[in-house]
């Protein structure tokens, strides 16, 4: 994986299967950097941890970045050889991508996949050509959406779809739930919050006792902070850095929104729906459609339509029928992602070979 220190929602599902498999098994974590101190996400101690790099500054120089990704190469190479594997998952593109160059030059035993946490056409065409090379040397692709698998399967012989798994919450907690909308995630342009705000200046004319509760960081924060105070909401808004414990925060919410641009799957929606949240999200490709069923088990608004996620929440707030439907019908679909259901999918892949 890229740098296990993160707080992302790859960083947490790979936490999460790692925790679960090392009750069964040896697992090892190889983590091309170490952007913080300590891992955001906790991973039992009996999992070792091995680092590439100490940090991720990298010389802009084109020459110090090829220099630095031969590194990895060689490195990367050095870990595998020495540790006695059985399968080997890249988490992601790129280090997917470097265990596809290893193993067209260095032919292994070792059952290698590509475990893919962002959509399709998330990356440039030149990213996806070197994918395309790379990832035909591998042993198959996992996918965590059935939209992805599909296109996959256009390009490989071997995709296959395994859902993220999430820790259970065995029963909806029950606690005093503030008016407030939730929404958690990178504060980057691809997530949207700035859709949802410019949403919520109108929700705050027709509910003006309800707040908005930003969960996040990233390098929009000023922009974002800027837009809430244009548009006069800062009593309405407010900002929050990135939390370990999200669990309260969840359990304080009324509704979550994924304001999203693009998802690769949605993790967060199936933690805010383990905590008894109604959810919205636009219905962008393409994870949040895998997991919500419009008007089943939570709603999905046209991709960037401002105003229809506006009269969404609007809607959504004032109807405690629809939300306790939307409570009760998303707690039960989370149960399919629990780590009995997903992790015999894992321990069945590591069987196969090319």
């Amino acid at each position: 994986m890229v740098d296990y220190t993160l707080p992302r929602g790859g960083e947490r599902v790979t936490a999460t299967l790692a925790n679960c498999l090392s009750e069964k098994d040896e697992v090892h974590i190889i983590s091309l950097y170490q952007g913080q101190p300590t891992p955001f996400f906790s991973f039992h101690s009996d999992i070792h941890i091995h680092v590439l790099h100490a940090d991720r500054n990298i010389n802009p120089n084109f020459f110090a970045k090829l220099k630095r990704k031969w590194t990895e190469l060689y490195r990367l190479k050095g870990v595998l050889k020495s540790l006695d594997l059985a399968c080997c998952i890249g988490v992601g593109s790129y280090p997917s991508t470097l265990l596809g160059i290893l193993r067209r030059w260095y032919p292994s035993a070792v059952s290698y996949w590509a475990w893919e946490h962002s959509n399709y056409f998330a990356l440039s065409s030149i990213w996806r050509y070197l994918r395309l090379v790379a990832y035909k040397k591998l042993t198959g692709v996992v996918c965590i959406t059935q939209a992805d698998a599909e296109l996959y399967q256009r390009k490989f012989k071997r995709v296959v779809f395994i859902p993220n798994v999430i820790e259970p919450v065995t029963s909806i907690p029950d606690t005093h739930k503030k008016k407030q909308v939730l929404a958690i995630g990178a504060l980057e342009k691809e997530k949207g919050f700035d859709l949802l705000i410019e949403a919520f200046s109108f929700v705050k004319k027709q509910a003006a006792d309800w707040s908005l509760l930003l969960v996040g960081e990233g390098s929009e924060a000023s922009f974002l902070q800027n837009m809430v105070a244009e548009k006069g909401l800062q009593s309405f808004v407010e900002f929050l850095p990135n939390q370990k414990n999200l669990g309260s925060i969840f359990a304080q919410s009324s509704i979550y929104v994924l304001p999203s641009r693009r998802e690769g799957f949605g993790m967060v929606i199936l933690e805010a729906m383990s905590y008894g949240l109604p959810c919205i999200s636009f219905d962008c490709p393409v994870g949040p459609a895998s997991i919500i069923r419009h008007q089943e088990n939570g709603l999905l608004v046209q991709a960037g339509d401002v105003h229809q996620l506006a009269q969404t929440i609007v809607c959504l707030l004032n109807d405690k029928p629809l939300q306790d439907k939307l409570v009760q019908a998303g707690f039960h679909s989370v149960q399919q992602y629990w780590p009995e259901q997903v992790v015999p999918i894992w321990l069945s892949l590591f069987k196969q070979r090319l």
